[in-house]
């Protein structure tokens, strides 16, 4: 009697040893995925404001080309003024 009760015995640590093992192995991996979305969300975030800021590097310099252009017809035009 006392050998089957020490076999179940073994039986039920087994099967709590791999419970607790899949159970683990389960928040790894829960754990690794939110890592890897926040790493992406960072990544995507990064590239966005680099994007935005690219944009708005374009956008500025073509408001300058045209404040620019316009100084310069200003200019050609008095100065036509002038020698008429």
């Amino acid at each position: 009697m006392q050998c089957s009760v020490e076999i179940a015995k073994r039986q039920q640590q087994r099967l709590q040893q791999r419970l607790q093992q899949r159970l683990q192995q389960r928040q790894q991996q829960r754990q690794q995925q939110r890592q890897q979305q926040r790493q992406q969300q960072r990544q995507q975030q990064r590239q966005q404001q680099r994007q935005q800021q690219r944009q708005q590097q374009r956008q500025q310099q073509r408001q300058q080309q045209r404040q620019q252009q316009r100084q310069q017809q200003r200019q050609q035009q008095r100065q036509q003024q002038r020698q008429q």
